[in-house]
């Protein structure tokens, strides 16, 4: 709770019920049926001030345990999602170009396990030259990057992909939320109607 006021021994009884008063109007609680001013003993005066501590600290439990619990069902859902996806998504840092999360889809479109693609640069997947990347544009929130690219599995097969990548903030630091879609069976079927077309 922390310190509202210090008090310099030796201090009047009075005067010592007179700053007690002003500590617990300033920490709004509701005032007791009987008034600090109207306490008979030291043990009334103790009595009140411990029940007036036990509702506030009561208050500052239930609050931090609504936020813990509407933080953890965020958190829960997050990952559920997350998870759920189809796409693989990749969480990197802009600065090192490190990935910091991967979900299951990556690791299974990829080859890599989720330990393995933990720790990876991110520019290990793709087959373009790693100097072309600049990550500047996306750090901020308010920017979509979209665009095709060829990344490379632990196998080494390359493979078309669509990635759209924007910044989040993850404990108070930008990071790239890039998703990734294998798009094989889009292009191949783009080729075979291209060459259909041709032959008439």
């Amino acid at each position: 709770l922390g310190a509202s006021r210090f008090v310099v021994k030796p201090v009047a009884p009075s005067k010592l019920v007179d700053i007690v008063q002003d500590v617990f109007d300033e920490m709004e609680i509701q005032t007791p049926e009987i008034p600090l001013q109207q306490l008979k003993s030291d043990d009334e005066l103790a009595r009140s001030y411990a029940r007036r501590i036990n509702i506030k600290l009561h208050k500052k439990i239930q609050v931090l345990e609504n936020e813990r619990q509407a933080l953890r069902e965020s958190r829960e859902k997050y990952r559920a999602l997350f998870e759920r996806e189809s796409d693989a998504i990749f969480i990197f840092d802009p600065d090192t170009a490190r990935i910091i999360d991967a979900n299951n889809a990556a690791s299974k479109i990829y080859g890599y396990t989720k330990e393995e693609l933990v720790g990876m640069s991110c520019l290990d997947l793709g087959v373009k030259e790693k100097s072309a990347f600049n990550f500047d544009k996306i750090r901020h929130q308010d920017r979509v990057n979209v665009f095709q690219h060829f990344h490379r599995k632990k196998g080494g097969t390359i493979f078309p992909v669509d990635v759209v990548e924007y910044g989040i903030t993850l404990s108070g630091k930008t990071h790239i939320y890039a998703l990734c879609r294998d798009i094989t069976d889009r292009v191949r079927a783009a080729q075979k109607n291209t060459e259909l077309g041709s032959q008439h």
